[in-house]
């Protein structure tokens, strides 16, 4: 089985009736045919166009890489405020 991030794009109706889309970046698993067997329904990330997901995507691989490149301390779940 095989895996990877899929865009993925999602349509929601309001209580009003208005359509609201996004994309999302989600993982999406393969059996040995490649056939879809399932997928994570929480997106990695979320854009109101898939240019602006890929935007988002930049910026957070972006500030990952100045973090650590800086050696900057990496933080603990624990220390983070609740």
């Amino acid at each position: 089985m095989t895996w990877n991030y899929r865009v993925i794009k999602h349509k929601t109706k309001t209580n009003s009736g208005i359509i609201y889309t996004s994309y999302g970046l989600h993982e999406v698993s393969y059996d040995n045919k490649n056939k879809i067997v399932g997928w994570c329904p929480k997106a990695e990330a979320v854009g109101e166009t898939a240019k602006e997901l890929v935007a988002i995507l930049k910026l957070m691989l972006s500030d990952a890489e100045k973090h650590l490149n800086k050696k900057s301390k990496v933080l603990l779940e624990s220390e983070m405020p609740k």
